[in-house]
């Protein structure tokens, strides 16, 4: 972090009299390893969201929960809105059960 910071400059927006002013800035950074680096693997990275189902197939509630730094842009439970219609499930006697959907999705990277 010390290198960024050493080579940083910065210059505030200024209006027409050259006093600072309140402003948006936008701009860029590109970060580049040093010839020759290698990179450990990371730890996996884990998404899980549970969806609990009335018996009727409405969804009652959603979670979700990330390790490590998996990157979920929006809610994944945008998906599953509370009220939402879906599938009625049966249990063994084929009538209407609630039911918990469970989606794991993991992130890895491993050697070959």
């Amino acid at each position: 972090m010390r290198p960024v910071k050493e080579r940083a400059s910065f210059y505030p927006a200024r209006d027409g009299k050259g006093r600072k002013i309140e402003s948006i800035y936008s701009g860029r950074i590109t970060w580049r390893l040093p010839a020759g680096s290698v990179v450990p693997f990371p730890e996996p990275q884990t998404l899980i969201i549970t969806v609990d189902i009335s018996s009727e197939g409405v969804v009652e509630k959603c979670s979700s929960v990330k390790s490590g730094e998996f990157e979920v842009p929006v809610d994944p439970c945008m998906r599953y809105p509370v009220g939402l219609k879906g599938r009625v499930y049966a249990g063994p006697d084929g009538k209407p059960v609630a039911a918990r959907y469970i989606e794991r999705i993991t992130h890895e990277i491993q050697s070959r």
